[in-house]
């Protein structure tokens, strides 16, 4: 404390020519507590600065401009990444949703294939009650041995002769009838 503001204070702790000394000693405590914290306070600040330089050097970087650099390039790049990894995983919910639909058909065909003995017009159908039918102890074939005993009438009858009505005179034709056959007959012209 310098003897000016020592001045001061004896000045503003007298009252008519009178020292107060206990209001002039709280006083001077009270400045130099402040002294004191205010030095405590600049060492503690020289000391995280030195630990900070120190840290920032142990990492590899020459100043704290240059570690801030990297502090926000890494935020830049984090943020980046993370935009990226959001779009990714939206892609690929996508591609499961469509792979989903996609293995669906496939089977879809796969059991249309496996009811080429069903009348086509009950494919379907019949495809839609076998597939009810299957579970963890039932596979397909089993199901549809199953179902077909109990509903034979949706199987189709290879021996009965396909017939087709013609558009002008109704003729029914058979199955051993072609088309060239068929145009021939109605046209009176030898096709070959």
């Amino acid at each position: 404390m310098k003897i000016e503001e020592l001045k001061l204070l004896i000045d503003e702790h007298s009252n008519d020519g009178e020292l107060n000394h206990d209001d002039l000693n709280k006083a001077i405590n009270a400045k130099f507590d402040g002294l004191i914290e205010s030095k405590v306070t600049k060492a503690k600040d020289s000391a995280k600065d030195a630990n900070v330089a120190e840290f920032i050097t142990n990492q590899g970087f020459e100043n704290i401009d240059q570690f801030n650099a990297f502090v926000n390039n890494s935020k830049a790049t984090s943020t980046e990444l993370s935009e990226k990894v959001t779009r990714y995983e939206t892609e690929l919910e996508t591609l499961k949703g469509e792979n989903g639909t996609l293995k669906s058909q496939n089977d879809e065909y796969a059991y249309m294939g496996k009811l080429s003995d069903i009348d086509p017009k009950y494919q379907k159908f019949v495809m839609s009650e076998i597939k009810g039918l299957v579970n963890d102890s039932t596979d397909f074939e089993t199901a549809k041995s199953n179902y077909l005993a109990d509903n034979v009438h949706y199987l189709k009858d290879n021996n009965e002769p396909i017939t087709t009505r013609l558009p002008k005179n109704n003729e029914k034709l058979t199955q051993s009838d072609g088309v060239l056959a068929i145009l021939e007959k109605k046209s009176g012209i030898k096709l070959e």
